[in-house]
Order: structure tokens, then C-alpha cells, then sequence
């Protein structure tokens, strides 16, 4: 009879979030033999590496585990780990690591130990969900296995959002655009790290200003970002990007070069097209970052999907 570790983590792969990084052929669960899971992780050259992670205690208990050689039943030979180029995957895939037994990831319980700091100042790489409602990480946490396979993948884009939200955003800027009547907009909240940010809520327009939309088009009262302070302190998060509809293309409007709606070099502004009406290609999406003095970069097409990534 299974223990309730093997229960939990069971359940846990079968839910939405874990299935839908298999979907995308990002991972997946190749066998379980209690208390190892054996998962194939596919790198951004295509390359599928096995890993075996030790889940016992799941999910009070953070998983560990490294690369796996399947055929001789031991921790894959050091020169066939997944290498970078000095950067992030180098830093997370070290044979001189714990002899190779763990990732050098928060998210890995050997790791973790010892590094008692990672809690408070990388809490987003620890693959953990809070046990209650508060925003700092709590001493007592529930691991996802579908949060931990997401820390081997967010480091690629600048921008990340979970599909769930991003729907539900989209939904909300349909509906205040009033039947494709008028733009809408919102500031989109989160957290940052390591020069990435990932979008965990947002707030639009015109629950802030209630007149922001009246003229069709996006107009904002600077009056009202107290409010938008106020709230951003109060759930412990800060205004990562803003985004807004156009009825055509995603081309910035010489309205919106000259008035960005956060004034701050690195501010980041989406504009979807057709007012959001799906379908929403990424290269579709315009992506824009704000350089001071009302210049703006522009990310290219070709480049927006690795920029914003809207999945797990």
C-alpha cells in the first residue's frame, strides 16, 4: 500500500500544471519506483536528460536528486551533464556538487540545507507553495513537483506568467473594453529576481481610476498612483509591466511613446492586439521597454516568445 508521501505526489502529476509541461514537451514522467521519481527534462537544444529526484516526505519535504544514467543505474557520468556557457545551467548542474547527488537549486533539499538565506532572498526558486496566506515564506511549506520542474525553465525569459492568469487577464480586458468598444489596460504586479520578473496578479485601470477608459482610449490620472502604491505594499508585490489593448496591430501610438504609463528605464509595456480577442499569438504581442528621455526599445518578433513566457 502506497504511504501518503506517494499519494501526494501522485495527485500532484496528475493536475492541470504538471500536465501541461508534458504537453509542451518540457518534461515528463517516465516511471516511479517509491520513493524515486524518474522525470525526462527536454534542454532548450532538444536534448532529453533523465532525472531521478528522492521524493520521500513529499510534499512537506523538497525532493532531491541530479542526472541519471537509466542503463547503469547511477548518477550519469559527469561529462554528459547538461552544460552552459558560464551562465545559469553551469551554475545549477555541478559535478563538484554534493559528489553529484543534487542540483544546486533551492528547490533540491540537500542544497537547500545550509542555506538557510536562499528562504529570504530567492524565495521564487524554491518550488515551494506558502501553507498559508502570507507573503513571505513560512518555515513550514507543501512542494509541488510541478513547481520544482519549473525552476529548471523560467531562467529563460525575462517575463513569465502562468496560462491561468494570463486567460483571466485577457477575459478582463475584453470585458472592460465593453464589446470591443474602447481600449482597456492594467498594471501587471509581481516580483523580480535576478533581473526576471514573473506576473502573479494584476489590477486594471479603471478599478483604480474610474474614469480611465471614459474617452475610448487609455488615459490614466496620476492622482491615482497612490492607490496603485498602496495596494502593491499591501500584497507585497510591485508593478512589473503595464498592458493594454489596441482594436488593430500592437504598434505603440505616439500617445503611448510619449506617456508611459511608469516612468522608470527597464519598465516594460505589452499591447495586445484586436482587443485581446483570442487568438493571441506571442509575436503578435508587442513588447516594449522603456529607456528614459521618452525613448523605447522594441523587442523584435522573432524574440518575443523567449522574452515572455506564458505556461507553467
Amino acid at each position: 500500500m502506497s504511504g501518503p508521501d506517494q499519494r501526494a505526489f501522485e495527485a500532484d502529476v496528475a493536475k492541470a500544471t504538471f500536465r501541461l509541461g508534458q504537453a509542451d514537451g518540457r518534461w515528463r514522467l517516465v516511471q516511479t519506483v517509491w520513493p524515486h521519481a524518474f522525470l525526462g527534462v527536454t534542454a532548450k537544444d532538444g536534448r532529453e536528460y533523465l532525472l531521478r529526484l528522492n521524493c520521500a516526505g513529499y510534499p512537506q519535504t523538497a525532493p532531491t536528486g541530479g542526472p541519471w544514467d537509466a542503463g547503469l543505474n547511477q548518477i550519469l557520468a559527469f561529462g554528459l551533464w547538461p552544460r552552459g556557457q558560464g551562465g545559469r545551467v553551469s551554475a545549477v548542474f555541478r559535478p563538484d556538487w554534493k559528489d553529484g547527488s543534487a542540483i544546486y537549486l533551492p528547490c533540491d533539499r540537500e542544497s537547500f540545507a545550509g542555506h538557510e538565506n536562499w528562504r529570504h532572498e530567492m524565495p521564487s526558486k524554491i518550488g515551494a507553495r506558502p501553507t498559508g496566506s502570507s507573503n513571505i515564506w513560512r518555515s513550514s511549506m507543501n512542494f509541488s513537483i510541478a513547481e520544482t520542474m519549473r525552476r529548471l525553465f523560467a531562467p529563460r525569459h525575462e517575463l513569465s506568467c502562468s496560462w491561468i492568469l494570463w486567460r483571466r487577464l485577457q477575459a478582463s480586458l475584453r470585458e472592460r473594453g465593453r464589446n470591443r468598444s474602447r481600449e482597456s489596460g492594467a498594471f501587471l504586479l509581481g516580483r523580480r529576481e535576478d533581473g526576471r520578473a514573473r506576473i502573479v496578479d494584476f489590477t486594471l485601470y479603471d478599478d483604480l481610476d474610474p474614469h480611465r477608459l471614459d474617452s475610448g482610449i487609455v488615459r490614466f490620472d496620476g492622482r491615482y498612483f497612490s492607490e496603485l502604491w498602496a495596494l502593491c505594499k499591501a500584497r507585497g508585490l510591485t508593478v512589473v509591466a503595464d498592458i493594454h489593448v489596441h482594436p488593430g496591430g500592437s504598434r505603440q501610438s505616439d500617445s503611448d511613446r510619449a506617456h508611459p504609463m511608469i516612468s522608470r528605464a527597464g519598465h516594460i509595456a505589452l499591447i495586445l492586439p484586436r482587443f485581446a480577442v483570442a487568438p493571441q499569438p506571442r509575436r503578435e504581442i508587442g513588447i516594449y521597454r522603456y529607456e528614459g528621455a521618452k525613448r523605447w526599445m522594441t523587442v523584435p518578433p522573432a524574440d518575443r516568445r523567449d522574452f515572455l513566457h506564458i505556461g507553467l
